[in-house]
């Protein structure tokens, strides 16, 4: 057992060295540094802080090989040590001496600092985004939906929409405009017979909702985004709900295939009632996954804190003498 970071930091670093390095993302090359500085120029020219000249030389500035092999180093050791302050300390020591070498057409060292403080934050916001996009690509290409959970993932979302019209149709203002519209549009989300639908239709007994395939579709996207953050916590003991509901509404697939469903409409929905019922299904399916995830690792932990539990010494004696006699 480790007993601080950083002896688990060197434990790694000695037992475990292939890990190690698959932390690292993407390395630096000439073509990103040259994005990078082009980013904090524009930046800079957006502020008008600065003067023009220094701006227009900033904008003609080019990179040199040795500046790369020196962002390189600086980025690695922030890779591995996670400690912005040491990149700093690395990067401005080593630029204020050699800063001619790394930018050898520019003599103006005004304008290289200004261009410099703001590229260590650009570096650490690089890693940031690679590593976010690395996990995230490889808990989406593990999460699919399967054949055998279409079904239940059917049952769930026909539970939300029939969860909602009641209770728009239970309301003190049920006959209100917008009211009137959301019931208008969770009613064409449901299909008329549940018979397209085997699963529902081997449970119903004539309440439940068959959900139509495109709102299918967004609560398969909902699903595969609570998957994917599941996955990514190291905790089961908190689920981020917000970040899940933030993601969906966002993702350019959901607005398209929500935007198709008010299209289809006979009558024309409001702007505003078409954003509330997107996102009150999308965040009543996610307070359902999360309370049926919670479910599920109490029974996990019930079952086997019963499986583990002894009888008591007078039963255990009481079957000993039992067999011992038979």
């Amino acid at each position: 057992m480790c007993k601080s970071k950083g002896g688990l930091t060197r434990h790694s670093r000695s037992k475990h060295p292939d890990n190690e390095t698959a932390n690292i993302p993407v390395p630096v090359d000439m073509q990103l540094l040259e994005k990078i500085l082009s980013e904090i120029v524009k930046k800079l020219r957006a502020e008008e802080i600065y003067p023009k000249t220094i701006i227009n030389t900033l904008s003609n500035l080019k990179p040199s090989e040795n500046f790369l092999k020196f962002v390189t180093k600086a980025f690695d050791l922030f890779c591995r040590k996670r400690n912005q302050d040491a990149m700093l300390a690395m990067f401005y020591g080593e630029i204020v001496k050699d800063w001619k070498l790394y930018f050898p057409p520019c003599d103006n060292q005004i304008a290289i600092n200004v261009l410099l403080i703001h590229l260590p934050q650009k570096l650490v916001s690089y890693h940031k985004t690679a590593s976010n996009t690395q996990q995230n690509e490889e808990v989406i290409e593990e999460i699919k939906i399967t054949t055998d959970e279409v079904g239940p993932l059917s049952y769930v979302t026909g539970f939300v929409l029939q969860s909602l019209f009641r209770k728009s149709k239970n309301s003190p203002h049920q006959n209100s405009p917008r009211s009137q519209e959301l019931q208008f549009l969770l009613l064409s989300l449901k299909l008329a017979e549940t018979e397209d639908d085997d699963y529902i239709d081997s449970l119903s007994r004539g309440g439940l909702w068959a959900p139509n395939n495109t709102i299918k579709t967004i609560a398969e996207h909902v699903e595969i985004t609570f998957r994917t953050y599941l996955k990514s916590q190291k905790s089961a003991q908190s689920i981020p709900t917000d970040k899940v509901i933030d993601q969906v509404l966002t993702t350019p697939v959901v607005q398209s295939l929500w935007e198709s469903i008010i299209a289809d409409l006979d009558s024309t929905i409001s702007s505003e009632c078409s954003k509330l019922a997107l996102e009150n299904f999308v965040k009543l399916y996610v307070r359902i996954r999360s309370f049926s995830h919670a479910r599920d690792i109490v029974n996990k932990y019930k079952l086997k804190e019963k499986s583990s539990k002894k009888k008591a010494l007078r039963k255990e004696l009481k079957n000993k003498n039992t067999s011992s006699q038979k």
